[in-house]
């Protein structure tokens, strides 16, 4: 058998996760980032679940997705929570105040666009 994906677990074993996490690393939150289903010019990240201190700024969190997905200039990067695009100057912290699931996790979703040409 497979491993279980995490949307396939438990509501109370997402919940746990997260608390035994964010328990131990109480300075960091859990996301989760996950390409939209529509979008068919990016790859799939090699790692969903990412533990990101509050302190930084959601561009400096796309920042690090941009590098991992190795994409070229011309290719724009949209991140959205629960549907609403997302500002790069807000920090992760009121980002998982905010917009966090009810598991404890917050998940973001990205997709890209043609820019120039």
């Amino acid at each position: 058998m497979g491993k279980i994906e995490h949307k396939e677990k438990p509501l109370e074993q997402r919940l746990k996760e997260s608390t035994n996490i964010l328990t131990k690393y109480p300075d960091r939150v859990c996301i989760y980032v996950e390409k939209l289903k529509n979008c068919e010019k990016l790859p799939i990240l090699e790692r969903s679940k990412y533990l990101v201190p509050k302190t930084i700024t959601a561009a400096q969190f796309i920042y690090v997705i941009r590098t991992k997905l190795q994409l070229s200039k011309d290719i724009a990067l949209f991140f959205y929570i629960k549907n609403s695009i997302l500002s790069g100057d807000i920090l992760i912290g009121e980002l998982y105040n905010k917009h966090s699931s009810d598991d404890g996790f917050l998940y973001i979703k990205y997709t890209a666009e043609s820019c120039f040409g």
